[in-house]
This record gives C-alpha cells, sequence and structure tokens, in this order.
C-alpha cells in the first residue's frame, strides 16, 4: 500500500487529505488539533486508511517517535506533503531524515510560504539520495483591482496538481508583483 506523511492536513490540507485517500494512499497525519483531526478522519474513513499523528510539531522528539512509529506500523513512506511553519526550523530534516531510514525512494513536498526563499531552504537540508525534494510556494490571486490570499480549496487542489507534475520547485498562484500581495 502506497503510504503518505502528511503535515499540517487536519487544517489548510484537507482536501488535499482527501484526494490522495481517494488515490489510495494510508495517509499518516501529523496535526495538533484532535477535533480538527477527528473531522478530517470522518471525511477520509469511506475513502481509505488514517492514521493519526497527534503530537506537536516543534517537539522534534515526538515528531521523530511519531513517525518512527507510522513506519514500523505501516510500511515506508512514499509520498510527504508538508506544510511547517518557521517556529520548527529542524522539523523538515527529522522528516527527511526518519523517512530515509527505510531506504525506499520517497517525494517529499515541502510547501513554503510567499516570502520563503526555496533555493535556500532545499540547500539547507541534507537530502538522501532516496528522497526526491520538492518545493511549494504559496503566493495570491489578483482579482481585477486588488489581490487576496488563496483559499484552503485552492492550496489543496495547487498542491495536488505540484504533485501530479512533480518539478523541482512549483508555485501556487502568483508571488509577483510582491507590491500587489494582500495586506499592502
Amino acid at each position: 500500500m502506497k503510504h503518505a506523511l502528511i503535515i499540517g492536513g487536519s487544517g489548510m490540507l484537507t482536501d488535499c487529505c482527501v484526494a490522495l485517500a481517494a488515490q489510495g494512499y494510508h495517509l499518516s497525519v501529523v496535526a495538533r488539533n484532535e477535533e480538527k483531526m477527528n473531522r478530517l478522519e470522518k471525511k477520509i474513513k469511506p475513502l481509505g486508511k488514517m492514521t493519526k499523528l497527534l503530537v506537536d510539531y516543534t517537539d522534534n522528539e515526538k515528531l521523530r517517535t511519531s513517525i518512527q512509529q507510522t513506519v514500523e506500523g505501516h510500511g515506508p513512506v512514499t509520498l510527504v506533503v508538508s506544510w511547517i511553519h518557521s517556529t520548527a526550523p529542524e522539523a523538515p530534516q527529522t522528516v527527511m531524515d526518519e523517512v530515509s531510514k527505510s531506504e525506499v525512494p520517497f517525494r517529499y513536498f515541502h510547501i513554503l510560504g510567499s516570502s520563503s526563499d526555496p533555493i535556500a531552504i532545499k540547500e539547507s537540508l541534507s537530502s538522501q539520495p532516496q528522497g526526491h525534494y520538492r518545493s511549494i510556494v504559496l503566493g495570491f490571486v489578483r482579482e481585477k483591482d486588488r489581490s487576496r490570499w488563496l483559499t484552503h480549496p485552492e492550496i489543496s487542489e495547487g498542491v495536488m496538481e505540484a504533485i501530479e507534475q512533480d518539478e523541482p520547485l512549483y508555485y501556487v498562484g502568483v508571488i509577483e508583483p510582491w507590491e500587489e500581495r494582500p495586506g499592502r
């Protein structure tokens, strides 16, 4: 069975989780909020299997242990979709390291905010030969005379397109012109 590790799946990536479950992935979802996780589980249940990893990814050791346990219980991870805030700078490397231990090829889609430097972030990670790192940069939408941030469904749709395209760098929405981003 295909095994996907989703970090941030109970929030803006809910629709992404549903789509991956429909494609036959066993989902291991990292989230902090049990109520949101339970809502996600209800959506996934008719489509496939999901393992809830209730852990705060800012606790690096608990994150490491949770990944080890889900790999032990459900097999190697072949797809990572990760939305990790900058408050957990060690977490992306921890995910890379733990998923790599299986020595099975996997793709790691790292979702980044519009002000992130995807090249610098990629260079800061010690990648593994079996890990294929991909950056997904979230931008904004320009509409007539204004702009707005992407909605959660738009983000999930863009992430699924990025997974399908499998490019090293993928943009959802636009990031330029920078001065037109929302809230300016």
